[in-house]
């Protein structure tokens, strides 16, 4: 079963610090979101295999969505169109895993 690692993670080197200690994938949340060539970056020297991004949800009253990050602890000042078309430039077509976390609300 592959393992996965994910949380604090925010640099290329600590990314091969993780894989080098057999760890089979890594996790972005945060780091996706503030700096979206760290994945590019790590696609382009680990492989997409090895990259999963994963965004924090909540569904709030009336159906509404919020993006949350720093492990859920905040909400990401973006709305949910801008999410989505930051989705798209974060994980292109075939670059990396895809991951979304739906949170409690």
């Amino acid at each position: 079963m592959p393992v996965a690692y994910g949380g604090g993670i925010t640099s290329v080197e600590e990314i091969r610090r993780v894989l080098s200690a057999g760890i089979e994938k890594v996790v972005l949340n945060t780091a996706a979101l503030r700096d979206p060539q760290l994945v590019r970056n790590s696609v382009r020297e680990f492989g997409s295999q090895a990259v999963v991004v994963s965004i924090d949800v909540k569904r709030k009253l009336f159906g509404r969505y919020e993006v949350y990050d720093d492990g859920g602890q905040s909400r990401a000042a973006m709305s949910r169109w801008l999410m989505r078309d930051r989705w798209k430039i974060l994980v292109p077509e075939k670059s990396c895993s895809r991951l979304s976390t739906a949170m409690a609300r």
